[in-house]
């Protein structure tokens, strides 16, 4: 089920949801508990929500995260964020169906902002949330990190303190309201007055266009039960988290194919091409780079694979020590690769692009995986240790089987080619949640 609205009617018999979302110290609760009070005062009911709801377990559980007694990877902490506003779901509901004008100080919007700005995916944060009510109208207190900072310089949590985050988190906010008209941009930096008449007059002039009945949909895509089933699942994983304290290894993703990317930074799977049996000859990866797609095919040999990565169309070949392509510019040979005679092998690449303090959970591979690091750093834990691969330096190789942990490191961005030499009936990635790095490769100091 889904909250839409339906024809016109008077706001006095409609239920609205409006959400305050922003920067930390932007201003929010200040502003929704003002537009409280005006509905109150006007003789309308209505209710007030902030997220994280802190007084529930997992609420509790949030809580030990963002002061750093818990640690969870980014993918995880925004479900037990979604989690939470999915526990007051039939209370918001029920208050939306009743006429009640709901103000929340944080929802869905936040999720998507810090859990794209930490590289998690913003179309699959929307879509867990979508069966959450929907809001009819969310106000973006606009203000920049340092003035976030300058408000509150003592007692940040660990998102307050991370000054380059809040940019990437600000530039989601922005992205998203620019994409709606259910979204309203306010400057936050005015004086507290000045921003509430603005909130005022964008509920006058927005509702005046949403005055719809909140009721409830039924999709046809899917049952209610079937949804209630999903839902349950989703809450029933977060739940055993929070009450374990596991890890996010359980809910890794390391990589998505390149067809569900939505922004730059991430991990995203160019392709997984088939090569069969290798020679017995030590293996090589070759990078060669040509002009253009059709002159890279063109020279392509049984192991090669053309893609087009990083600004350029890359030959990719796996071969013998030595081995060059007709034309082109040779980038780098890494290797050897280690790899089992009689095993069908397909080769999985990549394009990883993480900022600075990004991690990937803790996985491991069916075969061997090698870099090639264009610009940044990155840092790899396994039981054995930790390595550093990059820009210019000693390539990155690793051998099929143990577990690892992956810390963007160094102050630039990372920008690499990455290389899986897998077994063919096996997944080239699957989570390692038997292993729990010792924490070996240290983010960068901000």
């Amino acid at each position: 089920m889904i909250v839409t609205t339906s024809r016109p009617q008077d706001l006095k018999t409609s239920g609205h949801l409006i959400a305050f979302e922003g920067l930390d110290q932007s201003g929010k609760q200040t502003q929704a508990e003002r537009l409280l009070a005006a509905f109150r005062s006007a003789g309308r009911t209505a209710e007030f929500l902030t997220f994280p709801e802190y007084t529930t377990p997992l609420g509790t559980e949030i809580g030990q995260a963002l002061q750093g007694e818990r640690e969870y990877q980014p993918d995880t902490l925004q479900l037990l964020y979604i989690a939470n506003r999915f526990e007051f779901r039939p209370r918001i509901l029920q208050w939306l169906e009743a006429g009640t004008m709901v103000v929340c100080d944080r929802y869905l919007a936040s999720s998507i902002a810090y859990g794209e700005a930490q590289g998690v995916d913003a179309a699959w944060l929307t879509e867990i949330q979508r069966f959450l009510p929907q809001p009819s109208l969310t106000m973006l207190l606009d203000i920049p990190p340092d003035a976030s900072l300058n408000r509150k310089r003592v007692a940040r949590d660990k998102f307050e303190r991370d000054l380059p985050l809040l940019g990437r988190v600000r530039e989601s906010y922005l992205r998203q309201a620019a994409a709606s008209e259910l979204w309203v941009r306010i400057e936050g930096g005015q004086d507290k007055d000045a921003v509430s008449q603005a909130v005022i007059s964008a509920v006058r002039s927005r509702l005046g266009c949403y005055r719809g009945h909140i009721r409830i949909r039924q999709e046809h895509s899917m049952s209610w039960p079937s949804r209630m089933c999903i839902l349950n699942a989703v809450q029933g994983l977060v739940v055993m988290v929070a009450t374990l304290g596991l890890s996010s290894q359980a809910f890794a993703q390391v990589c998505r194919p390149v067809s569900e990317r939505t922004g730059e930074v991430g991990c995203w799977i160019m392709v997984d091409d088939g090569l069969g049996q290798l020679p017995r000859a030590p293996m090589f990866w070759h990078l060669d780079s040509y002009p253009t797609r059709a002159a890279a095919e063109a020279v392509k040999g049984p192991r090669g694979t053309v893609v087009e990565s990083l600004g350029k169309f890359w030959l990719f070949t796996i071969d013998i020590a030595g081995w060059r392509p007709s034309g082109g510019a040779r980038v780098a040979e890494i290797g050897p690769l280690p790899v089992r005679t009689g095993l069908e092998y397909s080769a999985q690449y990549m394009e990883a692009i993480f900022t600075p303090g990004m991690t990937a959970p803790a996985h491991r591979h069916s075969g061997s995986e090698a870099w090639y690091t264009v610009t940044g750093e990155t840092c790899l834990e396994t039981p054995d240790g930790a390595m550093v691969g990059r820009a210019g330096g000693s390539h990155v190789i690793v051998p099929a089987g143990p577990p690892m942990h992956l810390t963007a490191t160094g102050s630039e961005t990372r920008r690499a080619l990455v290389l899986i030499l897998h077994d063919s009936s096996q997944p080239a990635t699957t989570p390692a949640s038997d292993w729990t790095p010792k924490g070996l490769c240290k983010p960068p100091v901000q």
